[in-house]
């Protein structure tokens, strides 16, 4: 007889407390509600853009006596707007070292597109650095031409052997000796005046740039907009639940009445004579009356009568 009552309980529970598998999501509030004379369950969530409504959207579940059924889901965004200053550097190289040449190298602005952040920035000329971008060797040669004059021979005692033009010191490279003046020597005219031109150079080395590299900087504020969440509101519509009131006897003794939510089964009229034993599975085996529709075999005791199976 516990066993019996056991399962008895078991199946009560099993029956009363069915409901439809919930979504994954956990709503922010539940309300249950008599609008208008219609009983309603209203649902809210607040989730992210990326969360499928769908997925919120319940079959038919049974709450605190009502049925439920979907009937609409609503739905309010909230959007964000986010900004902040930012700064992008970029190079651009010239062949030489000249402004005109580099602002034709560079935008006086410049999209910016980055972690959901865009916007237009502006070119800083204030934050242009210019470098060279290579050297290489090269050699020159510095030549300088000195005339003197007004000497008596053409000796070499009255040329400097150096000489310096622009800090750099030239060494003597040739002489020419030019006559400007002649004497008579007996029938004969002889050089008598002397100028002396003197060629000095001297060579050098010096690294040279092979190319520029100019950094400039761009300014501005850019923005992120958009979906930060989405509150759903998740309406059900009920109808009540009306029970059935199940009795259950144990050899014609009265045991407690448990309440079952389940339809009444269709069971054959009794026959005739003596009660026939009840098969209803939530019902022991028991000599009582299997009643259907009201019927009643004669001569039963009116209380020795429970729904049950054919």
């Amino acid at each position: 007889m516990k066993s019996l009552s056991k399962l008895a309980l078991c199946l009560l529970l099993a029956m009363s407390l069915t409901v439809s598998a919930f979504a994954a999501q956990v709503p922010d509030s539940l309300v249950a509600e008599n609008l208008n004379g219609q009983q309603r369950l209203v649902k809210t969530y607040t989730l992210s853009p990326e969360v499928d409504p769908d997925e919120l959207k319940e079959e038919d579940f049974s709450y605190d006596g009502y049925l439920y059924t979907w009937a609409y889901t609503t739905k309010v965004e909230h959007p964000y707007l986010e900004s902040k200053t930012v700064t992008e550097t970029v190079t651009v190289n010239t062949a030489k070292n000249d402004l005109a040449q580099i602002l034709a190298e560079l935008s006086p602005s410049m999209p910016y597109e980055k972690d959901g952040f865009s916007g237009e920035l502006a070119l800083d000329h204030t934050t242009l650095s210019t470098e060279a971008s290579g050297y290489t060797t090269k050699y020159s040669k510095t030549t300088e031409t000195k005339v003197i004059g007004n000497l008596d021979r053409n000796d070499m005692s009255y040329v400097p052997a150096t000489t310096v033009k622009n800090g750099k010191t030239l060494t003597l490279a040739n002489v020419e000796w030019q006559v400007t003046g002649t004497a008579l020597v007996g029938e004969a005219l002889v050089p008598a005046q002397y100028q002396a031109v003197a060629t000095y150079s001297a060579s050098s080395s010096y690294q040279a740039a092979t190319g520029y590299v100019t950094t400039a900087e761009y300014h501005g504020t850019v923005t992120s907009e958009g979906v930060d969440s989405i509150t759903y509101t998740v309406v059900y519509t009920g109808s009540e639940i009306v029970p059935v009131k199940t009795h259950i006897w144990d050899n014609g003794s009265l045991a407690a009445p448990l309440l079952i939510i389940v339809p009444v089964p269709p069971c054959r009229p009794p026959r005739r004579g003596l009660p026939r034993r009840c098969t209803h599975p939530a019902v022991p085996p028991q000599k009582c009356l299997c009643v259907c529709s009201g019927q009643q075999a004669p001569r039963v005791p009116a209380d020795c009568k429970v729904p049950c199976g054919a």
